[in-house]
C-alpha cells in the first residue's frame, strides 16, 4: 500500500494505491489524521483510481475521516472509483455520506461551489 497526498487550497487530496485492509488502514488513518490536524484543511478528496481492494476496516477508515471533515463543516468526496470497490462502498452506505465525482476537476469545482453557498 502506498499513500500519496497533496494539499490544494483547503482540500486534502488522498490517493490510495494498492489494498486498503486491516494491515494498512491504521497507518493510512494515522497519516491522514496528522495532515488534517496540522493544516487548515476543511475538505477531503479520496482518489480511488489505484485502490484495488478494500475490506471492512477500509470502510471504518472512510467513516472516521468523514466524521472529522464534517466537524469542520467540510465536504468529503470520492473520485475515480473502480467497479471492483463500488459494491462494498454502496453496501456500506458510504455513497450516502460522500459525494462522488468522476475526476479531480469535477470534485474541485463542486467543492468550490459548495464553499461559496
Amino acid at each position: 500500500m502506498e499513500l500519496q497526498t497533496r494539499i490544494i487550497e483547503d482540500t486534502l487530496l488522498v490517493k490510495i494505491v494498492g489494498e486498503l485492509d486491516h494491515h494498512s488502514s491504521e497507518d493510512i488513518r494515522n497519516q491522514i489524521d496528522k495532515l488534517l490536524s496540522s493544516n487548515s484543511i476543511i475538505n477531503i478528496i479520496f482518489d480511488l483510481s489505484h485502490m484495488n481492494f478494500m475490506d471492512s476496516s477500509g470502510v471504518g477508515m472512510f467513516m472516521g475521516r468523514y466524521k472529522k471533515i464534517k466537524m469542520k463543516n467540510g465536504i468529503p468526496v470520492m473520485i475515480n472509483i473502480q467497479d471492483s470497490n463500488r459494491r462494498l462502498l454502496k453496501m456500506s452506505g458510504l455513497f450516502n455520506i460522500y459525494q462522488e465525482y468522476k475526476d479531480l476537476d469535477d470534485a474541485i469545482l463542486a467543492i468550490r461551489r459548495g464553499s461559496d453557498e
